[in-house]
This record gives C-alpha cells, sequence and structure tokens, in this order.
C-alpha cells in the first residue's frame, strides 16, 4: 500500500512542476508540510522527494531545503508519458496494471527517466485535450497502457514515439502478453486432465488480449480434435463499473449463463483470473464442488488467485517485466526513430494449483 502511496505524491508533485505552479528554483515545501498536505507519513514523503532528486528533478541544498531544479539542468531528463485508462485511483491498485506501473518505474528509475501519467477515455473532449496537451518540448515519448482510440494514436505518433502495453497495432511497436499461446496452452492443460467438454467464460473489454484469448481457446479444441466449443459471454450492463471487482461480476454472469444450459461441460477457461473468481462464486452458490464437479484456469497471475478458495490454477502474465521492457522500446525508439515497428511478445507460466483435476463425474 505504501509503495502507491509515495506514486501519488511523487505524481502530483511532478504535475505541479510540469503546470508551473512549482517553478524553477521554488524550495518545495518542508517534509512535515507534505505529511499534512497529502496526508501520508514521512517515510512516504522522503521515498517520493528522493526518487525525484535522484532523477534530478529536484536538488538538495544543505541546510537551506530541497528545490526545483532550473530549466538548463532539467532539460537533458527525458520524460515518458504514460497515458493509462483508468482514473489514479483505480489504477494503481489493479492487481494487474499496479505491477506493469511498478516494473515501468523501476526501468524509468534505473535509465533516469522522469515518468509521468494522465488517464485516456473515449471521451471527444478528452483526445482533443491530449493532443493539444502533449508536445515535444514536454515528453520525449509516450507508453500506450491498453486501446486508445486509432485515429488518436497515429495523430499521437506523428508527435512523438509511442509503445503500446497489453494491446497491438501491426505498425506499432507494442509490449504484450502470447494471450492466444497462453490460452491454447491453458486449455491443453485441462484437456491433458481428461475433460473433454470445457467451457470458455470472456467478457468485454479493452484491447485485443480477451478475443486473443477466446482463439487460442478455440484452437486448443481444434488441436485435440474436440468439436464442440462452449463460449459464454457477459455483457456490460454497468458501464460505470471498471476494475477487477467489475471482472467478477462479468465472471459470475456468464458463469451462471453456463450453468443454465451446462451440457455436461466439466471445466472453466475463464480469459482472466477476476472472470474465474466472479464464476467460482457462483459455482458455490450452486453448491458444485471445485474441482471435483468442475475444473476452472484463469489467466493473469493476479495476487489473489493464491487465496482463491480452493487456490486457482493460472496463466501467470510476467507484468513487472511488461512494465519494463516498454520503458527500454520506447527509449530505444526515442534514440531511433527509424527503426521498424515490432511487436513484443511475453510468454506467460502456467501455474497449476489445486482448482483443477481430472474429472470424477459429468453432470
Amino acid at each position: 500500500m505504501n509503495d502507491f502511496l509515495y506514486l501519488r505524491v511523487k505524481k502530483d508533485l511532478l504535475r505541479k512542476i510540469e503546470t508551473g505552479e512549482l517553478k524553477e528554483g521554488d524550495c518545495l515545501p518542508s517534509e512535515k508540510d507534505l505529511c499534512r498536505f497529502y496526508k501520508v507519513s514521512q517515510i512516504t514523503v522522503r521515498r517520493a522527494v528522493g526518487e525525484l532528486t535522484h532523477e534530478n528533478i529536484l536538488v538538495r541544498q544543505q541546510g537551506k531545503g530541497t528545490f526545483i531544479r532550473r530549466h538548463e539542468t532539467c532539460a537533458q531528463v527525458k520524460t515518458i508519458l504514460a497515458l493509462v485508462p483508468r482514473a489514479e485511483n483505480t489504477f494503481f491498485y489493479d492487481e494487474f496494471y499496479g505491477p506493469v506501473w511498478k516494473g515501468m518505474e523501476e526501468e524509468a528509475n534505473i535509465s533516469g527517466c522522469n515518468l509521468v501519467f494522465s488517464s485516456h477515455s473515449s471521451d471527444l473532449k478528452h483526445k482533443r485535450y491530449l493532443l493539444k496537451a502533449i508536445n515535444s518540448e514536454m515528453h520525449s515519448g509516450i507508453i500506450v497502457i491498453n486501446e486508445l482510440d486509432h485515429q488518436l494514436l497515429y495523430e499521437l505518433r506523428d508527435k512523438l514515439p509511442v509503445v503500446l502495453v497489453d494491446y497491438s497495432l501491426t505498425d506499432f511497436f507494442s509490449v504484450v502478453s502470447d494471450n492466444e499461446g497462453g490460452a491454447f496452452e491453458a486449455t491443453g492443460h485441462l484437456v491433458s486432465l481428461g475433460h473433454r467438454k470445457i467451457a470458455c467464460l470472456t467478457v468485454p473489454a479493452f484491447g485485443n488480449s480477451y478475443p486473443l484469448r477466446v482463439s487460442g481457446y478455440r484452437k486448443a479444441l481444434e488441436a485435440f480434435s474436440i468439436k464442440n466449443d462452449f463460449v459464454f459471454r457477459q455483457e456490460i450492463t454497468d458501464p460505470e463499473d471498471k476494475g477487477i471487482n467489475a471482472m467478477e461480476k462479468l465472471g459470475h454472469g456468464a458463469c451462471r449463463k453456463m450453468l443454465k444450459n451446462r451440457q455436461g461441460i466439466t471445466a472453466i477457461f475463464a480469459v482472466s483470473d477476476a472472470v474465474a473468481i466472479g464464476a467460482m462464486e457462483a459455482l458455490r452458490e450452486e453448491k458444485i464442488k471445485v474441482p471435483e464437479e468442475m475444473s476452472i484456469v484463469g489467466f493473469d497471475g493476479i495476487y489473489d488467485t493464491i487465496h482463491s478458495d480452493p487456490p486457482l490454477t493460472t496463466m501467470d502474465v510476467p507484468k513487472e517485466k511488461m512494465g519494463r521492457i516498454s520503458v527500454k522500446t520506447l527509449l530505444d525508439n526515442i534514440n531511433n526513430r527509424n527503426a521498424n515497428p515490432k511487436e513484443i511478445i511475453l510468454s506467460p507460466r502456467l501455474v497449476i494449483r489445486a482448482s483443477a483435476a481430472p474429472p470424477e463425474k459429468v453432470v
């Protein structure tokens, strides 16, 4: 939790510096004043200020205080803008994107870069604001986390180097998980346990990860000569719902759909861990035992899966690595604007736990 609190302090200080609320040469408020303003501990403030000092954004003067470095010193520090898909208080605590951001932070610190963020949405006014606000004087490059309007992406790329994370387009640099291959392996694991009627639970989401995971599920069934696929998709009823809790609700709904027409299904591949956790709740409500009566496998490797009941078998995505590589890729692109776009695909790892077992009976 404290890791995310210090990031919030750090990002807000950076925002104030970039908007001119804190000007070059200004003395930063004292630690005690910052603690009172942000309602955090001294340790949290010291970490935020310490990193900004390490990144050459701030400078300490013995006996005088901490100051905003003057422009001639700051100009050589590359500033990377990350466009994130949700509001700050949701994104940084997200069990998937939180670790991705952590990896980006670590690599930016190692590389001596300044990492700032802004949220993105489908609102037309917000798109226009982004195009107006983003420029080469303030930013060296952009990392877009998850899907963004294609026209806007191309317009942003005309201004600055762009790298996509957890989403790909053929003519952009991107860093993604092997969604199709991971789903193939997860479904293949259920087949290897003896399951022949396997459902896939999916939901709407930004990006192309989930459709690729459904594709991987179907390709696995085809590879093992299993003719029937069972894909159940739960639509979004409340567009305000966001994050893992929303995905759990949707997983619950998709599983309820499946149970109305079970057709002898003995196993489930869920397109995300959150969907799987929601499905497990629906199974509990119907007193269907996992894994004795229904096996289930998820995808993402979020922390909650260790503590689910039973612990969830999942495809663990290297989330922090994804964040680190995205920063490295952007810096390479900044230094070589003529490089050909490429998709960097990271392999997820099958983590076998207690939620999947050989079928004992067909209902």
